[in-house]
Parts: C-alpha cells; sequence; structure tokens
C-alpha cells in the first residue's frame, strides 16, 4: 500500500490491492483529509526538462535544465469543501460554492493547511512540469491558445468568477492535472528571485529559491479574469506571502 506521509490515509474500504507501489504517469491516489473531505493525487515520475523560456517578462528565463525526482501533486486546486474540512470557514468572498476552488489565500495560510495534512506546496519547477510535460507545452493542453479549455477572461463559461474545481476537462495537462491554466492564480512553495533560473542553484535536483532577498513568494497558471498570456506553462508571478484576493487560490503536492 503506498503511504503519502503520516497524516494520509487512503479512503475507508477501498481495497489495498486497488492501490499501487510502483505508480505509472497519473495514475491517481484519493486520500482522507482531516476533517473527511477527501483529495485525489496523481503521480509525476522522475523526469529531467527544460524550464523557463526566452520569451516573455524579465525573470521568465534563461531556459534550463532541471531534474525532479517522482511526486504527487492535486488534480485539481484545493477547493472550499476541502479547506473547510482542514482549517475552517474561508472568507466571505468563497460563495460559489463548496466545489470551486478555495480562493482569497495568502501564501502564509496556506502554511496551515500543509500543517494539519502533511502536504506542502508544489516548488515552480514541480508545478511547471506538471503543467508543461516533456515537450514544454506553451499551454496545458498544448501550443496554441483556446479560451474554452479554461476559466479566464474570454469565457468564464456563463459565469462571473471561478469555475467548479475540474470542470473542464479538456484543458487538462498530459499528466492529467486539471485547471493548471485559469481559474485561480496558484501559490509556489519557492520564493521569488528574478535572477533565480540565472543561477547555478537553479540546474541542481529539486531546484528550490529558498532565500529570495524580495521576501516575496511566486504564482502560477492565471485565474479566471486572466488573458492568454497571463495563463502560460512558464510565466512567473510574485507577491508577498500575505497577499490574497478572489483570483489566487493553490494545490498540493508531496514527495514520492
Amino acid at each position: 500500500m503506498l503511504t503519502l506521509g503520516g497524516l494520509w490515509r487512503p479512503v475507508a474500504g477501498e481495497p489495498s490491492s486497488q492501490l499501487s507501489t510502483a505508480p505509472d504517469l497519473g495514475e491517481t491516489e484519493t486520500v482522507v483529509l482531516p476533517g473527511g473531505a477527501t483529495l485525489r493525487m496523481l503521480w509525476v515520475p522522475a523526469a529531467t526538462f527544460r524550464m523557463g523560456t526566452a520569451e516573455g517578462a524579465r525573470g521568465d528565463g534563461p531556459c534550463h535544465a532541471v531534474s525532479l525526482t517522482g511526486y504527487w501533486i492535486g488534480v485539481t486546486e484545493v477547493t472550499v469543501a476541502q479547506w473547510r474540512s482542514v482549517v475552517g470557514t474561508p472568507s466571505w468572498r468563497n460563495d460559489q460554492g463548496d466545489d470551486h476552488p478555495v480562493m482569497d489565500v495568502s501564501w502564509d495560510a496556506c502554511q496551515a493547511f500543509g500543517a494539519k495534512t502533511g502536504l506542502a506546496l508544489p516548488t515552480e519547477a514541480q508545478w511547471e512540469y506538471a503543467a508543461r510535460g516533456p515537450a514544454g507545452r506553451r499551454y496545458p493542453w498544448g501550443e496554441t491558445w483556446q479560451a474554452s479549455l479554461c476559466q479566464c477572461w474570454q469565457d468564464r463559461h456563463g459565469r462571473q468568477g471561478t469555475a467548479p474545481a475540474g470542470s473542464l476537462p479538456a484543458g487538462a495537462s498530459w499528466c492529467g492535472a486539471l485547471d493548471m491554466a485559469g481559474n485561480v492564480f496558484e501559490w509556489c512553495r519557492d520564493g521569488y528571485d528574478e535572477g533565480f533560473y540565472a543561477s547555478p542553484a537553479s540546474c541542481g535536483p529539486n531546484p528550490e529559491c529558498r532565500n529570495a532577498r524580495s521576501g516575496k513568494r511566486v504564482l502560477r497558471g492565471g485565474c479566471w479574469g486572466s488573458s492568454p498570456d497571463n495563463c502560460r506553462s512558464d510565466m512567473r508571478y510574485q507577491a508577498s506571502p500575505e497577499f490574497r484576493n478572489a483570483g489566487v487560490g493553490f494545490r498540493v503536492c508531496a514527495a514520492g
């Protein structure tokens, strides 16, 4: 049986024969969170890929090789129901339904979720590889922008804000992760340093910017109010760890 950490356990009644000890790409595990809500994670195997871009804003490059060990990442962003199960009632802005991604959460607040579950935010490298894969896709689904495949300002699918988490499966990334473009920006574990990609530390195994002089943290993926360029898989944003608004949420990650 696969063990994902001290506070993780399989869904009650699920036969152990259905749980893989040697996961394949995109294989999923359903786990129970403190409070009883469930959350799905998918497996991303170890790999070396090209991270960053030669285009876009300063700080998004240079493109460089990164090696990752295998890891688990949330199939979707953490939802309102999952947040309530672990942390408690979210802010008043979360009024669109329990199946929508929780929003208006700061990087600091995400640490409380992690402390109670044994989970963590993905590093920038983990997030980007889950979004774009070995082919280095510009968007999770491919090279061409298609507004209908994500919740963005060009197509909000009849809604005024977020869409239910995972409700646009045609926009899935190469490994099966959903909503990696649009819906809500997602916090990453790393500090933001504009020059990190040009440093030797960015090319080491499982890189993470731990000591950013800016004191800020990284956001990825765009949100329901974002333009196409904001939703690129290689685009980086920065914000103070206490920052929060109606376009910011997160997904979780765990080591293999």
